[in-house]
């Protein structure tokens, strides 16, 4: 018995023996799996997202801004006993559908599962009087965007898990959002983190602020002209863009009503049309195959052509004018694109080869990516292979070919700059700061990663051909246009400038584009609609268009503005033309442009030297651009503070401010809340210093 006892006592002993030398073990020497499970089971991580970089227009107007808001979530494992009668107080208190809430939270073995994103203090701070154990809320920033109605297409869009998904917020998420931080968060046995003062304090990275080349007042007045046409027109669609001259920067690009296709999964509100819809044309390619015979021929404004009495027979077909009572014989090149003869076109394209017309194409970007610094931009279409007779003549005037407005609008800034290629560009700065942020805690959220990938594409084999490495050259590996590249000589841009000119004059096409005290160069397009579903062409469906610089002697604009199926009236210088002229006439004055006299020659017709003169001869295009102007018509120097009045209607008193941020004008503000009346009345042209005054109520 006494042996036995000894042998428990010896077995027992050296148990605890083996225990306190295991537990000795432990404390003192360290064990990476122990402390993983340590790690897991009283520390959590917290991923802290960065508020994102605000987006600003070329004046300093902010655009897109980032706000705090309120996240709620649950513990479906803590609050599953009384998930019921939660439902019912969330619902009534702030609108969450108790349903919705019970299948959320059905599956007691989950710690966490989001309730509602986003929501405000004010319903943050009823939540939190319910004192619930088993809701929390996570602090996270809201993007708001202050004219979300004409810069949707634009700025695009960031999903719930803070990345940019479309737009400029897609383009650029990587340097709006900023760097997300992990900590290291203490938690007690039960796995409740241990807070001070509720609250989490760390220096996070903030997100790159970027500013853009638009301007928000020739967005806004841009977008409204577009809405005025598609209301009176009774059309499907609009769409156009500003660019600056000088520089291609995009001063405003927007789209209103259907996608030119017309298909549903092409009608997204953030659907940037203008550089992602391609259509035929029309007239408006006339200037680029006169561009390619002042190369290529040495043409002159004064070069003849026979019209053949408004119809040529090519093949089977026949290639006739526009407008059927046209009957035109020989006409001076200006006189062609003046009256826009389709005929007149064709027979340059024919004295210029298919070869010679590809390249001018190609030279200007067509066919390829304007190389835009926005996501998903359409290259156009222009044929591959050998083309016929046919095809080169309906290319001369637009048809058998497609180009985006953006495309359209940087080749005609080619000819406003004096010859140079650019991409047009949307940035124009970005700055980085670095701010402090206090955050609530919460448990690790990983975001998804959705980085935008531009696709390297390049068009040039199929349709010169590999044979052909003339235009290769001039092509950068990505496919878009090279920029800086010269494409025409200073003397043959100011050409086109003056035939341009003589458009928009009193019997041109382009007459109803006029902006008084303005010159304009420009030209009008009228393009049959390609049936999206089938060959041929819609029946009596048009895209009505106009692009114009202005003026026309020094450009400071390039501005492109189509119409998508008018019903009204279908031709461009009907529809596109009164557009371009109200558009145009708003950005010369918001830029302070003083105006001047249209010489009295150029207003009675077409510029004299070019049609009375009907013997082929050299053109002095400097000296005929200088006649279109003389000495200003205003002696007040004001005219370069002065600004249309904005509409003010439903705003609040900050987005008052900011429509008239950096402005010499002095405004009056009654009462609080939102603006219910202003005056002077929308549109009313402000001097400088004028008093404004806006009334708001609750």
């Amino acid at each position: 018995m006494k042996t036995r006892i000894v042998i428990v006592f010896s077995f027992f002993a050296a148990v605890w023996a083996l225990l306190l030398m295991r537990v000795f073990f432990v404390q003192i020497f360290p064990h990476e799996k122990l402390e993983r499970l340590e790690a897991r089971q009283y520390e959590t991580t917290v991923k802290i997202e960065g508020r994102r970089g605000s987006i600003y227009d070329r004046r300093g107007v902010e655009l897109a801004i980032s706000t705090p808001a309120y996240s709620l979530y649950a513990d479906p494992q803590v609050l599953w006993v009384q998930r019921k009668s939660i439902a019912k107080q969330l619902q009534k208190a702030i609108g969450v559908n108790g349903n919705q809430f019970l299948k959320l939270v059905k599956d007691k073995k989950k710690r966490f599962v989001w309730v509602a994103r986003q929501l405000s203090l004010t319903q943050m701070e009823k939540v939190k009087t319910m004192n619930i154990h088993g809701l929390g809320f996570i602090e996270e920033p809201k993007r708001i965007y202050p004219d979300e109605d004409i810069l949707k297409s634009v700025l695009g869009v960031v999903g719930r898990s803070g990345h940019g998904l479309e737009g400029v917020e897609k383009q650029f998420d990587s340097v709006l959002k900023g760097n997300p931080k992990k900590l290291q968060v203490r938690r007690d046995a039960r796995g409740r983190p241990i807070q001070v003062n509720g609250l989490l304090v760390t220096e996070v990275e903030e997100g790159t602020d970027v500013q853009l080349t638009l301007d928000r007042e020739l967005q806004y007045v841009l977008h409204r002209e577009l809405e005025r046409t598609l209301l009176e027109q009774e059309a499907q669609g609009a769409m156009g863009v500003i660019l600056d001259a000088r520089s291609s920067e995009v001063l405003a690009i927007a789209g209103v009503g259907k996608s030119i296709s017309g298909e549903a999964h092409h009608s997204s509100p953030w659907r940037n049309r203008p550089m992602l819809d391609a259509f035929e044309p029309g007239s408006t390619m006339k200037t680029f195959v006169i561009a390619a015979g002042l190369q290529q021929k040495g043409w002159q404004p004064n070069t003849r052509f026979d019209c053949e009495g408004g119809k040529l027979k090519i093949g089977q077909r026949w290639i006739r004018e526009a407008d059927t009572h046209h009957r035109f014989g020989w006409l001076t090149i200006s006189e062609i694109l003046a009256f826009s003869s389709n005929v007149g076109m064709a027979k340059m394209a024919f004295e210029l080869g298919e070869q010679k017309v590809k390249q001018v194409l190609f030279d200007f970007g067509f066919g390829q990516k304007t190389g835009v610094d926005l996501p998903g931009e359409s290259r156009g279409v222009i044929q591959g292979g050998s083309w016929s007779q046919h095809l080169l003549s309906n290319v001369s005037f637009g048809h058998g070919m497609t180009a985006t407005p953006l495309q359209i609008a940087n080749a005609y800034a080619v000819i406003a700059n004096g010859g140079i290629m650019n991409r047009p560009r949307i940035t124009k700065s970005i700055n980085s700061k670095l701010k402090s942020w206090s955050f609530p805690w919460e448990t690790e959220i990983s975001w998804a990663e959705n980085e935008f990938r531009k696709a390297l594409e390049n068009t040039h084999d199929s349709v010169f051909g590999k044979g052909e490495s003339s235009t290769r050259s001039q092509l950068d590996g990505s496919g878009s246009i090279e920029e800086g590249r010269r494409v025409l000589t200073e003397a043959e841009a100011q050409t086109l400038r003056l035939l341009l000119a003589g458009v928009v004059v009193t019997g041109g096409t382009g007459s109803s584009a006029i902006v008084s005290g303005y010159p304009v160069a420009g030209k009008t397009g009228t393009a049959q609609k390609v049936n999206p579903k089938g060959l041929g062409y819609l029946p009596n469906a048009y895209i009505s268009s106009f692009v114009g610089m202005i003026p026309a002697n020094n450009p400071r604009f390039v501005i492109y503005v189509a119409v998508d199926s008018p019903k009204k009236q279908y031709y461009g210088s009907q529809v596109a033309g009164p557009l371009f002229s109200r558009v145009a006439t708003f950005a010369v004055r918001h830029e302070g442009l003083a105006p001047r006299w249209l010489n009295e020659q150029q207003a009675a017709g077409l510029l004299p030297s070019l049609v009375a003169d009907k013997t082929p001869g050299i053109v002095d295009p400097a000296k005929e651009l200088d006649l279109l102007v003389k000495e200003d018509i205003s002696e007040e120097p004001l005219l370069l503070q002065r600004l249309s009045m904005p509409n003010l209607a439903s705003l609040t008193l900050r987005e008052v401010h900011e429509r008239f941020h950096h402005r010499n004008f002095n405004v009056k503000i009654h009462g609080s809340g939102r603006v219910s009346r202003f005056q002077p009345e929308e549109g009313t042209l402000l001097r400088d210093k004028e008093t404004v005054e806006v009334w708001l109520t609750e």
